[in-house]
């Protein structure tokens, strides 16, 4: 895997269990476990990465699963 990252974007260790990263993900933004679907949503990936042309992360998969769309903001 080839990752393109930089400088201070190189973490110190690498999330690859998604239900890690969200439960870490609400532990920085613990306003964000409010918006959390009760269930999460059936989302035919297999669909959504075929017309993409490519894979998704796992992690960003379980973002889309278990919230609505939202932005992150410093405001």
């Amino acid at each position: 895997m080839h990752d393109d990252l930089i400088g201070a974007q190189t973490p110190e260790r690498r999330i690859t269990d998604p239900e890690e990263a969200l439960r870490l993900l609400e532990q920085v933004l613990p306003d964000l476990a409010a918006h959390r679907r009760p269930q999460p949503a059936a989302i035919d990936w297999a669909l959504v990465e075929s017309r993409l042309g490519t894979a998704l992360p796992a992690d960003y998969k379980r973002l889309a699963e278990c919230y609505p769309s939202f932005a992150l903001s410093h405001e």
